[in-house]
């Protein structure tokens, strides 16, 4: 089931949903637009990976009126008091995320007037409706075949200008 399937349930069919979309300098993994406004997810697979979340959600915070972070629901007790002081400081939400949505810290609504964030998003996302998957693995294998020393799931996705879960699971592909 996608991220996209399982956000909607607290977020309406009416919302627009985009991957893998630059907000405040850095990639947010999923962005949901309805009424002009923006709300950014990030998410990540072990609560030791949130101080890293934090920071991406923070950039977020400079086009987006809300953040997440999303995490799996097996990971909601590991994460400190202090994070959740964080967090909540901070005006980013937490969301347990596996079957079912569970907010464990909703995001303040920041007011922006982002109506040009919102038109570039969807202007990328409409010229990069024909980017296919094969030119996606292309792009990832010309890279690698430049950098025969080896690079990290981090400097795959910087160099591609793609999520760090995007790029893992064309490697898989690639892989097989």
């Amino acid at each position: 089931m996608s991220e996209k399937n399982i956000l909607k349930g607290i977020f309406s069919e009416s919302y627009e949903f985009f991957y893998n979309i630059s907000l405040g300098g850095k990639v947010a993994n999923l962005v949901a637009i309805k009424n002009n406004k923006i709300t950014a997810f990030e998410f990540i697979k072990h609560s030791t990976e949130i101080s890293t979340a934090i920071g991406q959600s923070l950039h977020y915070l400079n086009d987006a009126n809300r953040v997440y972070i999303v995490i799996p629901p097996e990971e909601k007790n590991l994460v400190s008091q202090s994070t959740i002081d964080t967090l909540k400081q901070s005006g980013i939400g937490l969301i347990a995320n596996n079957h079912k949505v569970d907010i464990l810290i909703e995001a303040k609504e920041f007011e922006k007037n982002n109506i040009s964030v919102i038109k570039d998003i969807k202007d990328k996302f409409n010229s990069n409706k024909n980017h296919d998957e094969k030119s996606i693995k292309e792009h990832i294998i010309k890279i690698l075949e430049e950098h025969s020393d080896g690079l990290t799931i981090s400097d795959i996705s910087k160099l591609t200008g793609r999520n760090r879960l995007t790029v893992s699971k064309y490697l898989a592909i690639l892989e097989a």
